[in-house]
């Protein structure tokens, strides 16, 4: 039987893996903005066992796995949470398609649509020249991985990638 520091160390370096493994998932989630993939009866009953683990842990005195699993359930919330908003809010939402069907009707008489940028504008978002790169074309609006850049669908777009010389 080991000493009770080799335990204590085990334990710490277990818990902070079992916490780390939420990382890759919340990476996920920022990058591809969509969380259709996690059920949120899955994601209720991990945060209801973590809570549960992590007071058998705190009324047994086991200091280093507690804080280890209060760690980890602040991760699953932190999952729940993305998972909450990007289902309502998120670029994928419902709302999300209802806002873009609304903008498509919003275009006047001659098919422009008054909320896009301008022909100019919009070509200087298209890459650092503000002329069309090769084989590229101005797109519906959408967002670029959640930069912000209404207008711009695709990296080359926005000079992200290297120009062809």
């Amino acid at each position: 039987m080991p000493d009770q520091t080799t335990i204590n160390v085990i334990g710490a370096v277990g818990g902070v893996v079992l916490s780390a493994c939420l990382l890759p998932q919340l990476y996920r989630l920022y990058r591809t903005r969509s969380a259709r993939d996690l059920a949120y009866p899955y994601l209720f009953a991990y945060c209801i066992g973590l809570f549960l683990t992590f007071l058998y842990l705190f009324w047994e005195g086991a200091i280093v796995a507690w804080i280890c699993e209060l760690v980890e359930l602040g991760g699953a919330l932190l999952v729940l949470s993305a998972k909450y908003y990007l289902d309502f809010y998120g670029p994928y939402s419902k709302r999300a398609k209802e806002r873009e069907e609304g903008e498509a009707g919003d275009a006047t008489s001659d098919g422009s649509n008054p909320r896009s940028l301008p022909g100019p504008a919009r070509l200087s978002l298209t890459s650092c020249n503000g002329d069309l790169e090769r084989g590229a074309s101005p797109r519906a609006p959408t967002d670029v991985d959640g930069l912000g850049l209404g207008g711009v669908t695709h990296k080359r777009d926005i000079g992200l990638t290297k120009h062809e010389t």
